[in-house]
């Protein structure tokens, strides 16, 4: 090997280390097959001298060119692959984002409407501050049952939902609005609440009508 095919080795290594580095696993990926292309792109063109008939080389050449074929589509199929896990795994997100809002927000709210149903409270705003007003925090936040659970057993998160809620005493109505800071709303461009953007959205109302969900993005 000469200088040429050194360089391409050389390029390759410092390229895919660099990008595996940075995070950019798939690039660093792409690039080492590029350069690999070219390293045997090289190869081939060198075996020319040194090969008896022109039908040798050509074998050669096919050879060559069918491997870097292969794992060319390879490499294709598992990056579509990738894609498509992602997609899964964003979905299951989704569902489970919901499954935690509905069932804290549902629960509490449902509570609310039938105290007042059963005369306990005179309205939703009482019936809501009698029964969850420890979880009315400052700045219209509320405090989730997951949220209560991180403050009696620390974890991690900034990737977990962000609870909000808002008291209507003219139409004596409480809304809650749950934000999912992972998962995409079917709106990239959609104004969050918790000042995001694009991100699946929930909203729930509890009225004198009963409890209701909608998902906004």
């Amino acid at each position: 090997m000469k200088l040429k095919e050194f360089g391409v080795i050389g390029v390759g290594a410092i390229g895919f280390f660099a990008l595996s580095f940075t995070g950019f696993e798939w690039m660093a990926l792409g690039f080492l097959l590029i350069c690999a292309i070219i390293f045997v792109a090289l190869l081939v063109g060198k075996s020319k001298a040194y090969t008896v008939s022109i039908s040798t080389y050509r074998v050669i050449t096919l050879a060559a060119l069918l491997l870097i074929v292969g794992h060319a589509l390879r490499f294709a199929v598992d990056y579509d692959r990738r894609n498509s896990q992602k997609e899964i795994l964003l979905e299951i997100r989704s569902t489970i984002e919901r499954g935690v809002a509905k069932s804290d927000i549902m629960e509490k709210g449902f509570y609310i409407y039938r105290s007042v149903e059963m005369g306990e409270h005179e309205s939703i705003i009482d019936a809501s501050k009698a029964i969850i007003g420890d979880r009315l925090l400052e700045n219209n936040v509320y405090l989730s049952d997951f949220d209560k659970s991180q403050i009696e057993w620390p974890t991690s998160n900034d990737d977990d939902a962000d609870f909000f809620y808002s008291l209507n005493e003219e139409e004596d109505l409480l809304t809650f609005i749950v934000v999912a800071n992972i998962p995409p709303g079917a709106n990239p461009e959609y104004e969050n609440r918790n000042g995001n953007r694009g991100r699946m959205e929930m909203e729930f109302l509890v009225s004198r009508e009963g409890v209701t969900y909608e998902i906004l993005n």
